[in-house]
């Protein structure tokens, strides 16, 4: 098992609804998914969910808050064999019209929908669903630092 994969992640609301993917690459092929994906080298997680939201779904969202972080370690039957550091995004869309993505079908599911189709989402998924619902809870405080090595010494160029 490598280091955990930071990975966004977006409950992507519309008029109530929030908008899923059905996944259909590992983990989780056929189970539908919060949109998201991996955080590039250097790039800010608010960058990264607008990103690929923007990628999977065609939407235009805006970036509202950090609610939440879940690390989030996946088993077999026996040991872990991966695991990832879940950043859990509010975004608001411009819009509900999706366009075809190659990741997966997608869709708007209401809350009656995400209730009869909950063995079908990925159960942390649907948690996160619950427990980060839309503007509730104050926002977390992202703190960002970069640092350059230089020899055997390291210099803080910015904290903020």
């Amino acid at each position: 098992m490598s280091r955990p994969l930071n990975v966004v992640v977006s409950p992507v609301r519309y008029k109530g609804k929030v908008l899923l993917i059905k996944r259909e690459k590992e983990p989780y092929t056929g189970f539908w998914a919060l949109i998201g994906g991996k955080v590039e080298i250097g790039e800010d997680i608010e960058k990264a969910i607008v990103r690929e939201v923007k990628e999977e779904t065609g939407l235009k969202v805006k970036f509202v808050a950090i609610k939440g972080v879940v690390y989030e370690t996946l088993y077999n039957s026996k040991s872990p064999v991966d695991h990832f550091v879940l950043w859990v995004c509010e975004t608001t869309a411009k819009g509900n019209d999706i366009a075809a993505s190659e990741e997966g079908e997608i869709r708007w599911f209401s809350k009656a929908d995400l209730a009869k189709s909950e063995d079908k989402i990925v159960p942390s998924d649907f948690a996160i669903i619950k427990a980060f619902p839309q503007g509730k809870r104050g926002k977390i405080k992202l703190h960002t630092s970069k640092m350059r090595a230089r020899g055997k010494k390291y210099v803080l160029e910015f904290f903020g």
